[in-house]
């Protein structure tokens, strides 16, 4: 009897190691269960009242057990205890669910089982889910006109950037374990555009546990749990327009796989970064990008007549029921087969390529020089006039530069970050010499004022 009970418990329960040496969790539950607090106190707090947890560890070399369970809690005793605690101790080998079961450590690992065995024998609890919709058979498969149509609104004639923005989607929902170092910003100051409407169809599309919404202040915040399991985080309004520094707090969350989280009230974990970041925005200017920005595909809708609310409805209706605001799995599932079926293009013809740079849209570049800050516009006046200062041939300092700039009564100092950036991007090349650090000129640059050392 004992036997079966510990068999029907192992089958239901998944058991994680944590930073304190517990085991713990329930299959049923939420894959995210670093969340917000310490993985123990979930179990307590969370998962004890309303689904099967049993968890158990070793603490100065003794077992440890302890059941939460209403479906153990009716045959809880002294005995019970006892004996599963010695069943633990004396069965090494005699129920493969309850070794199955047992694992190292939780991550993400898009596209695979719930359990994964990594090559070096370690176990790993995948906090990425599969998606709930599936793709419908061919028979009932009908043309997702209801999400094209919005988004070929949103795009208006700009055919190259419409077939980008949509493969950049199918790759990211058919190929989620192939993480993608290109953001998108879809820009319209439109009511009614339609971003809301393509966000909510992408969420069913990666899965609602693998799709979390932030904000800018997340990104900016000291916590990233929302990275684990996740695979597409959405920006529902970007505006960080002045922030030099936030695009390149990003960098590393756009392009490593592997990154350190800190997680509120739990340690800092190394994880497998699989996310993507889909922002919107209402203005233009929404970010700050360098000339050599590679990470981020921006586009802002010509749109400006928003359709009516009577158009909306009947789209909306194919996203979810009107009344029940249940997902319409028909159409979901027609959705889900019009991006494998694109995946499966892409695939045999190779038009798109993961990593390589995104194209370069009207409103990138005009991005780029809104993002030119003042330091940057008044050394490029010195450049185009021929009134860079040198030191000597090709080569001048940044307090000289600053200098110069100064004597025009106009000039701020910026930071030296921003400094460096700006230099580079103007064609500057930093180089040290036994008489300090100097900057060569731009090739090409016509010679102003030479001064002594």
């Amino acid at each position: 009897m004992m036997a079966s009970l510990w068999e029907a418990v192992a089958k239901n329960l998944i058991f994680v190691v944590t930073a304190n040496a517990w085991f713990y969790r329930s299959l049923g539950a939420d894959r995210t269960p670093l969340r917000d607090n310490a993985a123990q106190m979930k179990v307590d707090l969370d998962f004890s009242s309303e689904k099967p947890v049993l968890s158990y560890g070793r603490n100065d070399g003794k077992v440890r057990l302890s059941y939460e369970a209403p479906q153990l809690s009716e045959v809880s005793s002294p005995i019970l205890h006892k004996t599963l605690g010695s069943y633990l101790k004396a069965d090494e080998q005699g129920f493969t669910a309850l070794h199955r079961m047992v694992v190292d450590f939780m991550d993400t690992y898009p596209g695979k089982e719930s359990i994964v065995v990594l090559p070096e024998g370690a176990k790993v609890w995948n906090l990425w889910s599969p998606p709930e919709v599936r793709p419908i058979r061919a028979k009932g498969y009908q043309e997702p006109r209801w999400f094209l149509d919005v988004v070929e609104r949103f795009f208006g004639d700009h055919e190259t950037e419409r077939e980008y923005f949509l493969d950049w989607c199918a790759h990211l929902i058919c190929r989620p374990d192939v993480k993608m170092p290109v953001s998108v910003l879809l820009v319209s100051s439109l009511t009614g555009a339609g971003k809301g409407f393509i966000a909510e169809a992408l969420k069913f599309m990666v899965g609602t546990r693998n799709y979390k919404n932030i904000t800018s202040g997340t990104l900016k915040g000291g916590f990233q749990s929302f990275v684990m399991g996740t695979t597409l985080a959405v920006v529902n309004e970007l505006y960080e327009q002045g922030d030099y520094g936030f695009a390149d707090n990003l960098k590393t969350w756009q392009s490593e796989e592997s990154q350190f989280v800190n997680i509120k009230y739990g340690p800092q974990q190394n994880t497998r970064n699989m996310i993507h970041f889909l922002a919107f925005s209402n203005r233009s200017s929404a970010i700050v990008l360098d000339e050599e920005d590679r990470r981020w595909f921006t586009f802002e809708s010509p749109q400006r007549d928003a359709m009516s609310a009577e158009w909306w409805s009947d789209r909306w209706k194919y996203l979810k029921h009107p009344e029940t605001r249940l997902p319409h799995m028909g159409a979901l599932g027609s959705l889900r087969r019009w991006f494998e079926d694109r995946m499966k293009e892409i695939e045999r013809t190779g038009r798109f390529q993961p990593f390589a740079r995104p194209p370069e849209t009207e409103h990138k570049r005009s991005l780029i020089e809104d993002s030119r800050s003042a330091f940057y516009v008044q050394v490029a006046g010195l450049l185009e006039r021929g009134e860079v200062p040198e030191v000597s041939k090709g080569l001048t300092t940044i307090p000289l530069i600053e200098a110069s700039l100064e004597f025009t009564g106009s000039f701020k100092r910026p930071p030296n970050s921003q400094i460096t950036q700006d230099l580079g991007a103007l064609g500057f090349t930093s180089t040290r010499t036994k008489h300090g650090r100097f900057w060569q000129l731009p090739k090409g640059y016509k010679a102003g004022e030479t001064l002594d050392i």
